[in-house]
């Protein structure tokens, strides 16, 4: 029998023996092309990657070998870095990483974000760290999830935001069929971040679907109202950053009907706080948008109110706005109004007011 060439003896061997000189695992690879691979992806496909080939996320980051929890070495009981840092503290080697600790699921392909499973979420949170690193999280598109996923992130005090709505923003908040996504496995991790001394959690965002049971009971009512009074005993003199005047004390986490599980007074993208535009106030710099139902103050997104239907949105981006028709007016009309109520005879559209006052010789064709 004739002997197989001695080169496909050597491959095959190889191919069996992972002690080969030649054979590696993705870990082996230098940080620097990883890292420039990396780089042309968004945090949660970074940190996704970091999971699929058991790769140092933070490495991916900085293009630096970053010294994690685990490469620490124990020495009479304090942890010291395993290696010569330069004398760095770890809030220094923080720093020299560019990630501002936001996870924003937005940004990972709708496709795919929707079949992102509870134990892809809970893979990843584990992989970074993110109980000690992750600020801002945003589960956009992740319909799939029931929220067991967010283990990881059990006692955090260092996440400050976390949004929860399954929605990009300016979009509807209403997701037909409703999402698995449940209370009986969140609330119990949300309450163990608002249990920590130190709790830094300011603004969360809920699902539609949680929001729409307003009942004054049950264990959501209950957290609902335990988050409130964290936020009012840890932010006691809330001022208004634009008139510097008090903000009310009585609910910044909204029971009521109408409101129930919105917060009140806050930015939801600067998360800065001002005077809401439905409090009694000459300020009113926060509005609230009827499309996607997230509150912004005037320095983030402009949100107008129609002069029509006196419904507020963000500007261009939720509903367009339209000049009114009556004579001299600059007030706007939206998208909605100039679709349903312009004249049938010139397809003009008119606010409420010029209406009313008959600054149309034709109002009496408007659609109603």
């Amino acid at each position: 029998m004739n002997s197989p060439p001695i080169k496909r003896v050597k491959m095959e061997a190889a191919a069996t023996d992972m002690t080969a000189p030649h054979c590696c695992c993705f870990s082996d690879i230098p940080v620097e092309p990883m890292a420039q691979i990396a780089s042309y992806l968004v945090v949660p496909s970074q940190a996704s990657l970091a999971v699929a080939i058991d790769y140092d996320f933070f490495s991916l980051l900085s293009g630096a070998q970053y010294v994690s929890p685990q490469s620490m070495q124990v020495s009479n009981g304090l942890a010291v870095l395993a290696g010569d840092q330069g004398g760095r503290d770890f809030e220094e080697l923080e720093e020299d990483h560019r990630w501002d600790g936001t996870l924003d699921f937005g940004d990972v392909e709708k496709d795919l974000a929707v079949k992102l499973s509870d134990g892809d979420i809970q893979a990843i949170l584990l992989h970074i760290d993110a109980v000690n690193h992750v600020k801002k999280l945003i589960v956009t598109n992740c319909i799939s999830i029931t929220g067991i996923g967010l283990g990881p992130l059990r006692g955090s005090t260092i996440i400050e935001q976390i949004d929860l709505s399954l929605v990009a923003k300016h979009e509807s908040p209403i997701l037909d069929p409703a999402p698995p996504i449940s209370r009986e496995h969140v609330l119990p991790i949300l309450d163990s971040i608002i249990n920590m001394e130190g709790c830094k959690l300011k603004l969360l965002q809920f699902p539609k679907a949680w929001r729409e049971c307003q009942a004054r009971e049950g264990k959501f009512y209950e957290f609902l109202s335990s988050f409130d009074s964290l936020l009012k005993n840890r932010d006691a003199a809330l001022t208004c950053l634009r008139c510097n005047g008090n903000l009310p004390q009585d609910e910044l986490m909204c029971t009521k009907f109408g409101g129930f599980g919105i917060q009140e007074d806050i930015c939801y993208e600067c998360t800065k706080h001002y005077c809401d535009t439905w409090r009694d106030s000459d300020c009113n710099f926060v509005s609230s948008c009827g499309q996607c139902e997230r509150k912004y103050c005037g320095e983030c997104v402009a949100i107008d109110r129609c002069k029509s239907c006196e419904y507020a949105y963000c500007v261009d981006v939720c509903k367009q706005f339209t000049d009114c028709s009556g004579n001299g007016c600059n007030e706007k009309v939206c998208s909605d109004c100039v679709a349903h109520k312009s004249c049938t005879k010139c397809n003009k559209v008119m606010c409420a007011v010029c209406l009313e006052h008959g600054e149309w010789e034709d109002s009496a064709a408007i659609v109603m």
